[in-house]
C-alpha cells in the first residue's frame, strides 16, 4: 500500500487531493460605482500537483465576461493559495484583484475564505495623449562633476555642447561625497522659478494606468537632493542613502508666468527612481509632453521622442 501510494506522488496523479477554490469578482466604474457590463475576467486555476517539480504544472485558464451586475463566479482547483484575476473592458484601463493570502481548510480540503467577492474598480479612458516615452539605462553618464548640466526631456539627451538637446528642462548636478568613492550627491534644479517636480504616491496602484488624469497645478519644488551613500564601512556625519526604487514624480518645466499666473508650461512624469551611481551614471524612465498647458497624463502609446541619431 505505501508504494502504490508513493507511485501515485511521483506521477503527479494524486489531483484528488488537490484543494477546491471559489471566488466572485465584482467589476465597477470607480468613479460612478455602476458596474461594468462589458468586462472581461480572466483567472487560472493550478490543478497538478508535483512535489518534486518534475512535471510542468497543469493550468485552468478561464475567460468570462460578468454578468449583468457586473459580477462572476469561478470555481476549480488549485495546488497554490492565493486567488486572483484581471479585467479588462472597452473605455476602461486594464485592472487587477485578488487576494494574496488564503487558508487551506484540510477538513473541507478547500481554500478559505470561501466564495470572497473581488471588487474590482477600473478607471475609464478619458484624453489619452502622445508623449515622449524614454527609458534611460547606465550608460547614460553625467559629463562632469559640480556643474549643473541641462537635461531636454523633448529629445533624452543633455544639452549642447554635451549632447543634442536643445532646451533645459532640468539641471541636474552630481556632487561626490568626501571621501568620492563613498557616494555621490545628485541635485536638480529647474531653470525657471515655476518649474520643478513633486512626488506622487499612487492611488491606484492596481491599475493600468497609476497616474491622476491631469498634472497638479501647485505643490513643485524647485529644487530635489538625492544621496547615494555606500553603507558600510559607516563615515560620521555622512548624509543617508536616499534612493527608494518606488518613488514617482511629477514635473512641470518650461514655464512662464505674467505677473504671478502661469501661462504656459509643460508637464511629465518619472515612474520609479531617478537612479544614479556614485560615478554619475543614471537610470530612469519618464514620459514627458512638450505641448503647451497639456496637462494630461495619459499616454496614448504614439512616442514623439525627436531624439537624434
Amino acid at each position: 500500500m505505501d508504494f502504490l501510494f508513493l507511485s501515485l506522488i511521483t506521477s503527479g496523479c494524486v489531483s484528488a487531493t488537490v484543494p477546491a477554490s471559489k471566488f466572485t469578482v465584482h467589476v465597477t466604474d470607480v468613479e460612478t460605482g455602476l458596474p461594468i457590463t462589458s468586462a472581461v475576467v480572466r483567472t487560472t486555476f493550478e490543478h497538478v500537483y508535483d512535489p518534486w517539480g518534475n512535471k510542468k504544472p497543469k493550468v485552468d485558464r478561464r475567460k468570462e465576461v460578468v454578468e449583468p451586475e457586473g459580477r462572476i463566479i469561478f470555481s476549480g482547483k488549485s495546488v497554490r493559495p492565493g486567488i486572483g484575476c484581471s479585467v479588462s473592458a472597452d473605455g476602461y484601463y486594464a485592472d487587477w484583484g485578488g487576494l494574496e493570502k488564503t487558508k487551506k481548510n484540510l477538513i473541507l480540503n478547500r481554500w478559505d475564505p470561501w466564495n470572497p467577492t473581488i471588487e474590482v474598480k477600473m478607471r475609464r479612458t478619458k484624453n489619452p495623449v502622445p508623449m515622449v516615452n524614454k527609458r534611460v539605462e547606465w550608460k547614460f553618464k553625467i559629463p562632469e562633476y559640480n556643474t549643473p548640466i541641462g537635461l531636454d526631456l523633448e529629445r533624452g539627451d543633455w544639452v549642447q555642447p554635451y549632447g543634442n538637446g536643445v532646451v533645459s528642462d532640468m539641471l541636474i548636478e552630481i556632487i561626490p561625497l568626501n571621501p568620492p568613492e563613498k557616494g555621490s550627491q545628485c541635485r536638480i534644479t529647474f531653470p525657471n522659478e515655476r518649474d520643478g517636480i513633486q512626488e506622487h504616491k499612487f492611488q491606484w496602484p492596481s491599475s493600468e494606468f497609476k497616474w491622476p488624469y491631469l498634472a497638479p497645478t501647485n505643490g513643485y519644488s524647485n529644487v530635489l537632493e538625492k544621496f547615494y551613500v555606500l553603507n558600510l564601512p559607516k563615515i560620521a556625519s555622512a548624509p543617508k542613502h536616499t534612493l527608494k526604487k518606488e518613488r514617482n514624480c511629477i514635473i512641470r518645466t518650461r514655464t512662464k508666468d505674467d505677473e504671478g499666473q502661469i501661462i504656459s508650461a509643460c508637464y511629465g512624469y518619472f515612474e520609479g527612481e531617478i537612479m544614479f551611481l556614485p560615478k554619475g551614471e543614471f537610470s530612469f524612465s519618464y514620459h514627458f509632453n512638450p505641448v503647451p498647458n497639456e496637462r494630461s497624463l495619459e499616454y496614448n502609446g504614439e512616442n514623439i521622442l525627436t531624439e537624434e541619431k
